[in-house]
Parts: structure tokens; C-alpha cells; sequence
């Protein structure tokens, strides 16, 4: 019908008003109105008419059950929808118990029973993080010092926009914000605190290269002048957006004189013992049995934290410090050779797992849902399905919602000017 239409007018402007064709066009363009109303009135009769799916709970379930029972139900529509390629937001389920039904949403039901686990997909029609941000939190008791945390951040000097943009989002609810830089920018906010390490290449040699030197530099500095004063030291970067008042609740939960690495815990592989207390890391599938770990697999993984964004506690950072150097009381010895590149999480991770004997700790909530993220909001609910390297990684292998806790801790990937928009939607949209 439109091609014809098209036809008939194209006609008349070349050829000249005709008043039969006029007529033929009108009366199609009639019936081509008719039929899409009946299409439309057809569509609402069946929406209204549609059967609601109710399930009725066995009589003496309680509502800690009841919970359980919706969020396999949930999490198996979930899965089934995703591997079909269909859109999925959260439902609203109709729960009975001996008395008439009464219709709740996911998070009515989570909130009854003490717990918040996120669920469903993002819609179309709104940007993914913002909906992402609607179901979290903040902590609302958060104050600084409450337990202490020094910022720390390794930067280039000519990142003069991406710094000054975390110094005036999520920077200030630390305690301290320290950038370290290859040399002091005048052109930086002078609110900002710099500090130049002498690292060699820094800023010059290519692909990064010299960011385990510069972290390590970056440890050594800290332990020396500032492990005295704060209970805990964040590494994060220029692109990360940190939840101060939620990393401040979680850190509750730690002991800052004890040896803590905090973050995002991936496996790289697994970990084969070959002699009593000697370990190597081996190919997937090949490690010793273990349950140490909790990985789907069963057997013993090799750690590491993501260099997104992870916390030292006070004690972890003297012991790292002084490892490197060769001067730990007691254990006097050669310094550790640090080696080039910039894949300094892995490289701290190894050698607080072979000269600490510390592990990256696991952070997941009491959902599984994780509470650091390595992707911006807007693509962390789809990254399991779309990052092959990031699936082989992650324990948690959640899509959607479910992939982040209800308080998260941070986020990473955002440039200068999505940092300051993403700092607007947090303050308008998370609930403090």
C-alpha cells in the first residue's frame, strides 16, 4: 500500500493532478489507516486480556523461602530470555500464602526479608547506567575518617583535565587525594596535591611501561610518609569513579592491622601444588582440587586484583613497601626486582600471595553480586555476554542487574566530562 501511494503521488507531481488517480490514492491511504487502528485495538485486547502468572506458596513456607524460591525463578527467566536475545526488566510476581494475593516487586520482596539482590535487564529507552543507579545505594552514615582512606592516583602531568575532574567529583570524600605525576603541572588546581616521582620513563616510554615502577614508587613514598596517619591507601584511576561513603561502609568490616589486599578479584588461571607448600600456575582445567577459593570449578585459582581500583590496608602497605626494599625486620634481604610493564596488579598480587602469604579477598556481597567493578555502568550489566577475556576472569558471571551489588564500591572507563556527568547522575538518582 505505501509503495503504491508513493507511486501514485510521484506520478501526479511529474505528470500533473489527475483526479482519478487522486481518488485511488485517497482511498488507499484510507484503508491503509483502517487497517493499522484495528492492528492497534487488537494489540490492546489481547495486552488486557493477558493471564496473570501467579504461584502460590506451600502453606508453612516462610518468607526467607518464599525470597529464595522467586529469585530462582527470576534468575532462571532471566537466563532463558538473555539466550534468546530478548530484553528482560524485572517482573512483578503475585506471592500467596493461605490469604488472598497480594502483588510485589522484586525488591518489596528482598526488603522483607533483609536482603537487596538486583535482578532483571535494562530496558530501552533510557541510558543502562542510569537504571542501574536507581536500584543502589549509598551509605548514609558515612564521615570522614570513619575508617580513614588516603586516595592515591598514578597520573601523567599532561592529564590536566581527567585530574581535575576527579578532584572535583568523587575525590573530595577522601581523606587525602594524592596524584602522583612525572613532574608537577602549574596548571593544576593548586587544591590538588601533586607529587613527581622520580620513575625512569615515566611519561615517555610507550604502552605504559613503566607502571609497576611507578606503583611501587608510588607504595614506598606512601609507606614513608603517610602510614601513620590512615588506616587504609586506595589506588584508583583517572577514568575510575569511586563510591567513598560505600567503600568507608565496607572497609568497616576489615581490620587495617592486619595485611589486606581489597578489589576486584579475578583468576588469571589455576594453581597446581607440585610439592608440599611449592605452587605453579597451570592451564584451566589441570589444578589441584580445592574449595579454598570458591570457584565454580572446584579447583585452586590463581588470583589477582584488578588494576581498575583496589585498597591496601595500613599494614599491607608497610609489608609491601619494606618486601620490595629488602628491609622487612627479620627478613632483611636483596630487593625484589621489579620488572617493566603495566600490569602492576598482577605483579603486586604475586607478591603478596608469595612473600605475604595474602590473597586478593573476595568481594562479592552475600548475592554474589560484585561490589568493584573494571567497566563503565553502562556496560558492566552486558560485559559477561560481550568481553570473552572478562568471562574467562570473573567469578561472578552474572548478566543484567544481578552483576552488581546494591552498594557499589566503583566504577571504571569514564573520561573527563562523562565523569562530571556521571557524579551529577549519582547525586540525583542514588538513593542516599
Amino acid at each position: 500500500y505505501q509503495r503504491r501511494v508513493r507511486e501514485l503521488i510521484i506520478f501526479q507531481c511529474s505528470k500533473g493532478p489527475r483526479k482519478s488517480l487522486t481518488r485511488e490514492g485517497m482511498a488507499i491511504s484510507r484503508r491503509l489507516s483502517a487497517a493499522m487502528a484495528g492492528f492497534l485495538v487488537l494489540l490492546g485486547i489481547l495486552l488486557w486480556a493477558r493471564p496473570s502468572h501467579q504461584w502460590t506458596a506451600p502453606q508453612g513456607m516462610d518468607s526467607v523461602a518464599v525470597f529464595e524460591h522467586l529469585h530462582r525463578l527470576r534468575s532462571w527467566s532471566t537466563r532463558e530470555r538473555v539466550s534468546e536475545g530478548q530484553a528482560v526488566s524485572p517482573e512483578r510476581v503475585t506471592v500467596s500464602a493461605g490469604r488472598a494475593p497480594t502483588s510485589i516487586t522484586p525488591v518489596d520482596v528482598e526488603a522483607s526479608v533483609n536482603r537487596t539482590c538486583l535482578s532483571g535487564m535494562p530496558g530501552v529507552g533510557r541510558p543502562p547506567e542510569e537504571q542501574l543507579l536507581e536500584r543502589m545505594e549509598m551509605w548514609s552514615s558515612s564521615s570522614t575518617n570513619t575508617p580513614s582512606v588516603l586516595c592515591y592516583v598514578l597520573a601523567l602531568s599532561k592529564d590536566l583535565t581527567p585530574i581535575q575532574a576527579v578532584g572535583e567529583t568523587w575525590g573530595p570524600g577522601c581523606d587525602e587525594l594524592v596524584f602522583f605525576l612525572d613532574k608537577v603541572n602549574p596548571k593544576i588546581d593548586q587544591s590538588i596535591q601533586q607529587v613527581e616521582l622520580d620513575v625512569f620513563g615515566d611519561g615517555i616510554l610507550s604502552d605504559k611501561a613503566a607502571v609497576i615502577n611507578k606503583s611501587m614508587a608510588a607504595i614506598g613514598w606512601l609507606a614513608q610518609h603517610r602510614a601513620h596517619k590512615y588506616d587504609w591507601f586506595g589506588q584508583f584511576n583517572t577514568d575510575s569513579y569511586v563510591f567513598m561513603p560505600n567503600l568507608r561502609e565496607y572497609l568497616l568490616e576489615f581490620d587495617h592491622t592486619d595485611p589486606f589486599l581489597i578489589g576486584r578479584r579475578f583468576t588469571v588461571g589455576e594453581m597446581k601444588e607440585i610439592s608440599p607448600g611449592e605452587w605453579a600456575t597451570v592451564a584451566r582445567g589441570h589444578g589441584s582440587n580445592s574449595t579454598e577459593d570458591g570457584h565454580p570449578s572446584g579447583r585452586k585459582q590463581h588470583n589477582f586484583v584488578a588494576g581498575s581500583g583496589y585498597v591496601l590496608s595500613r599494614e599491607a602497605l608497610t609489608q609491601v613497601a619494606c618486601t620490595l626494599a629488602g628491609t622487612c625486620p627479620g627478613s632483611e634481604g636483596p630487593p625484589v626486582e621489579i620488572p617493566r610493564g603495566n600490569w602492576e596488579d598482577v605483579f603486586l598480587s604475586t607478591v603478596m600471595a608469595k612473600h605475604l602469604n595474602v590473597e586478593p579477598f573476595d568481594t562479592r556481597d552475600e548475592c554474589g553480586a560484585e561490589r568493584f567493578h573494571p567497566f563503565h555502568p553502562g556496560v558492566t550489566p552486558f560485559a559477561i555476554k560481550t568481553t570473552p577475556w572478562y568471562r574467562e576472569y570473573s567469578y561472578s558471571q552474572a548478566v543484567g542487574f544481578g552483576c552488581c551489588s546494591v552498594r557499589p564500591i566503583m566504577f571504571h572507563g569514564f573520561n573527563a566530562g562523562g565523569l562530571r556527568q556521571f557524579h551529577k547522575l549519582v547525586k540525583r538518582v542514588v538513593k542516599q
